[in-house]
């Protein structure tokens, strides 16, 4: 059976459709006055098709990311900004007309290709629409957001000093909390620490974004004079008016990307 559509032109067997050997042979015997079971093959047939040519779990249109390569100023960022790999708009059948047409197709018994209607299938994420991305750089102590392909603003931050360093990579926005507890770190600089309640004295200020590398957010600062320099134990330290607008424009899983 020849099936035809707006992008390619294809040959369907009955055993590539799964067919039994019962309907194949009913086909064959289609003029031979067995209109019931000739009926019931046309609508398994059709419906066989439609799975065989649109298969509900393809995906033929591709969302936009980020690009992430093997070197880290290559790490979905570059100087201009955010790197995307390219969209592509997908094709859909509309199924329904596609199997009343097959199912009349094969009832007439007309060997024709049919050509079948299609439309556009937009993706999802394009690098106009990705939505927000924020890019760090430990070198310069700065954070960026960008909203795709275009940068939102540029702020002042604190990185990880020498021995406790910024983590490069590409990372996710996991947690987000609004006038947070700072919690004393498993780690040889906090033995000895307490908790402290939100509060002027909170070493996270009063917004909170920590991300999936583990026990390191981005967070405002009780140590105002401490940004534009590699002073913090990992997390990125931004004064909280800073941060506070930051958290009002990022949502859980912004990517990080930390170069």
């Amino acid at each position: 059976m020849l099936v035809v559509t707006a992008q390619r032109s294809t040959t369907v067997a009955p055993d590539v459709l799964m067919l039994s050997g019962d309907i194949a042979v009913a086909i064959d015997e289609k003029f031979e006055l067995r209109e019931r079971r000739v009926d019931l093959v046309v609508a398994n047939l059709a419906e066989e098709l439609v799975a065989f040519i649109c298969p509900r779990d393809r995906k033929h249109h591709v969302s936009a990311q980020l690009v992430v390569g093997t070197e880290l100023k290559r790490i979905g960022a570059n100087a201009a900004g955010p790197e995307f790999s390219a969209a592509k708009t997908g094709v859909a059948v509309n199924t329904t007309t596609m199997r009343a047409a097959l199912a009349q197709l094969l009832q007439d018994g007309a060997r024709a290709p049919l050509q079948l209607l299609t439309r556009p299938v937009s993706p999802k994420k394009t690098p106009a629409n990705f939505g927000p991305v924020i890019v760090i750089t430990r070198g310069a102590n700065t954070l960026q957001l960008y909203e795709g392909p275009g940068v939102v603003r540029t702020f002042g931050v604190a990185t990880g000093q020498a021995i406790y360093p910024t983590p490069a990579g590409v990372w996710r926005i996991v947690d987000m909390q609004r006038n947070p507890w700072w919690r004393p770190p498993d780690s040889s600089w906090a033995r000895g620490l307490k908790p402290i309640p939100p509060g002027p004295g909170n070493p996270l200020g009063t917004r909170w974004m920590g991300l999936d590398a583990a026990g390191v957010g981005i967070h405002g600062t009780n140590a105002p004079a401490s940004i534009g320099y590699s002073v913090s134990h990992g997390c990125i330290r931004m004064q909280v008016p800073d941060a506070e607008w930051l958290f009002q424009h990022v949502q859980l899983g912004t990517p990080v990307v930390i170069l």
